[in-house]
């Protein structure tokens, strides 16, 4: 099975699934198209063939329909999104790059990145970020003090973590053990709630870590995704970490 099928197979679960959390079972494509459309703001209607070609791993979503799906049903990009950038290489791995025939796979991982909400880096095995999304650039350009042109692309996640000083110290060192772990394969993913005040607004955080494994190396995928101080004060640390 190549890269792209067991995306949109991995992909099809994950909306199963939701589908099940919210309704307590898989609608008719009829009703998925439906209630889909009546949330379709800013993108195109869907027919319940679509639907059902969602629903049976047939068809992966555009950039647009993905966000809508992940936002009603609150799916996790990791499940799915991990995957389909499975074939490319440290090297490859980004801003700008030179679109050819053989990139397809890397572009399309890129413009599903940049559709998300979430702020999204990958980093290699050694903790060196190879890629980020717009949401990762965007917040970076607007809340560092001198910001990085390339977005902290090279920069190494961990030790930026490790060598953290201030009030969030120990949330930034218990990220960067959960990244390494992740690494190592001692954890199967692992997530952590944060502070992240600015001067002008009080911001909560979920961080959380995914695995990428290709043939010979592995990846970690890290999200940060904004939530409510109510969302946070519900949400207990064993609740978004795995052991």
């Amino acid at each position: 099975m190549n890269n792209r099928l067991k995306t949109t197979e991995l992909f099809s679960i994950a909306f199963r699934l939701g589908l099940q959390k919210q309704y307590g079972e898989v609608p008719s494509s009829n009703f998925i198209s439906m209630q889909f459309n009546l949330r379709a703001h800013g993108t195109s209607v869907v027919g319940r063939e679509t639907a059902r070609k969602w629903s049976n791993g047939i068809a992966f979503p555009s950039p647009s329909h993905l966000f809508i799906l992940i936002k009603w049903l609150k799916l996790n990009p990791s499940d799915f999104l991990v995957e389909l950038m499975e074939s490319n290489k440290p090297d490859s791995f980004r801003l700008n790059p030179a679109i050819n025939s053989n990139q397809k796979n890397k572009v399309c991982a890129q413009q599903i990145l940049d559709s998300l909400s979430l702020q999204i880096a990958v980093t290699n095995s050694n903790g060196e970020i190879v890629q980020v999304n717009k949401s990762w650039r965007k917040f970076s350009a607007s809340n560092s003090k001198i910001p990085d042109e390339n977005f902290f692309l090279g920069y190494n996640y961990l030790k930026v973590c490790e060598n953290a000083v201030g009030s969030g110290t120990q949330t930034a060192r218990d990220m960067a053990l959960g990244i390494r772990n992740v690494l190592k394969g001692e954890l199967e993913d692992f997530a952590v709630k944060y502070l992240c005040h600015s001067p002008n607004k009080k911001r909560w955080f979920i961080g959380r870590v995914a695995p990428l494994k290709t043939e010979d190396a592995i990846f970690a995928v890290i999200s940060h995704e904004s939530i409510s101080e109510k969302n946070y004060l519900k949400i207990e640390f064993d609740e978004v970490s795995s052991a």
